[in-house]
């Protein structure tokens, strides 16, 4: 019988994998890794426990940009609100290369969202020059996901590389020399040190980072611990019928580590402004 995605039959049973046996890759689903105990699919090359959760960048993000607060010394409310929204923007940003990620699904939106104010825009203005900027601008965003995946193995790619660093440092930094009235200096800290943090923790991860991607050639791994030590990822989940899978120590250690650093920080900073 075909084999769907969402069919009634969990795919680890059609695969043969029973709990307590390996993980079996089938060949014609969906290109995939079936895992043992429930019918988890993971992309070509995707290893369970390989990916940092949103929720954990985006507390690292934050808490870096207070941290740096704090130390160069509490600014204005409004610059400690709106540098930690640029913080985790930055924090999130590395995984759009992840089709199934937030920062792929707000880039691909954004970009149909351009495309479709360029088209109407050069419907109703008599100008032509404009509209087929942001046309690009809209088009170059929404295929970012696309184009930025990673290709031959791996889970991250040239995003999470120090090519992809210098990038977003330059990204971030040079409209200072165009457009400082309205991005000032903060908001490109506020960026960077997002991005940062996203790397460093990934680095905590058994894929690490492709520090040393080159086109064509993934580099070896960079990790703060051999592979052997690093940790697996991911937080609850849910296996069989009032049961639940494996904790991983992201969530029982990297999480609350960063919700008390937020919470020390903000007292801090709040006892400053």
């Amino acid at each position: 019988m075909p084999v769907r995605a969402w069919s009634a039959v969990p795919l680890a049973r059609l695969a043969g994998a029973e709990r307590g046996v390996p993980a079996v890759r089938v060949p014609g689903v969906l290109g995939g890794v079936v895992l043992r105990g429930g019918p988890q699919v993971c992309a070509p090359g995707f290893r369970a426990g390989a990916a940092m959760m949103g929720t954990t960048h985006a507390m690292g993000a934050a808490a870096v940009w207070l941290a740096g607060c704090a130390v160069l010394g509490p600014p204005a409310p409004t610059v400690i609100a709106a540098g930690a929204g640029l913080a985790v923007a930055g924090g999130l940003a590395p995984d759009i290369d992840h089709r199934n990620a937030g920062a792929a699904k707000v880039a691909r939106m954004a970009g149909l969202a351009l495309v479709g104010a360029a088209g109407f825009a050069a419907l109703t203005a008599t100008s032509h020059h404009d509209w087929r900027l942001w046309a690009i601008i809209g088009a170059v965003v929404g295929l970012a996901p696309w184009l930025l995946r990673p290709r031959g193995g791996g889970f991250r790619g040239c995003v999470h590389s120090r090519l992809g660093l210098v990038v977003c440092l330059a990204a971030a930094w040079l409209p200072l020399v165009f457009w400082s009235s309205w991005w000032p200096w903060w908001a490109a800290l506020a960026v960077s040190l997002g991005w940062v943090s996203h790397l460093a923790l990934d680095a905590l991860t058994k894929e690490g980072l492709p520090w040393a991607w080159e086109p064509g050639r993934r580099g070896p791994r960079f990790g703060w611990l051999p592979k052997a030590e690093s940790m697996r990822t991911g937080g609850k989940r849910k296996r069989g019928k009032g049961r639940r899978g494996r904790v991983g120590l992201e969530y029982r250690l990297v999480q609350p580590v960063l919700v008390v650093a937020l919470a020390g920080l903000g007292w801090l900073l709040i006892g400053g402004v």
